[in-house]
């Protein structure tokens, strides 16, 4: 009897198991969606009545396309290799081995490449938002980096050991919904 595996599968298995999610911004809160597409279309207008036709249509594109996420979903995966987000055209995606801190925030981790606080932090690395699944992230996050992974608090993989005596962490995310 023949093997018939999925060469999906045998590809994500030499990966070491990766995770896969989405985010629609735009689904959570579609009023904002309203007002950036009513922006753009003012930007667009007044661009157009006041200096070409040609402006007015750059002004309505460059907003709508610097607010992707708002009318495109945000695809995140993380692998053995990379951390990558992708939202339209646009890819962002830094190597496990160029991740230097791990810096939580209020709805996700930014992986950053910068080994000290810096202002071009905003600028450069890969932010994970979490869609109901920190746990999952924070988990994957700790089997690929080498890093300190006590920042994501509960267990590191690498060390074996816990934040807390009881393996827990300190923070409950139910108690800030």
């Amino acid at each position: 009897m023949a093997d018939q595996s999925d060469p999906t599968e045998s590809a994500e298995a030499a990966d070491g198991d990766q995770l896969e999610w989405k985010i629609c911004l735009g689904d959570a809160d579609p009023k904002r969606r309203i007002v950036v597409l009513l922006f753009a279309l003012a930007a667009g207008i007044v661009g157009t009545l006041l200096i070409s036709f040609w402006l007015g249509l750059i002004g309505f594109a460059a907003i709508l396309l610097s607010t992707s996420e708002m009318f495109l979903p945000l695809s995140y995966r993380l692998n053995a290799r990379t951390a990558r987000v992708k939202n339209g055209l646009s890819v962002t995606e830094i190597a496990w081995e160029d991740v230097k801190r791990v810096l939580p925030v209020s709805d996700g981790i930014k992986l950053s490449p910068l080994k000290n606080p810096s202002r071009l932090d905003a600028f450069r690395g890969v932010y994970l938002r979490f869609a109901d699944n920190e746990d999952e992230v924070s988990g994957k996050i700790r089997q690929f980096w080498n890093g300190d992974t006590n920042v994501l608090g509960g267990r590191s993989e690498r060390s074996g050991r816990s934040e807390d005596a009881d393996g827990s962490c300190d923070e409950d995310p139910e108690a800030e919904a």
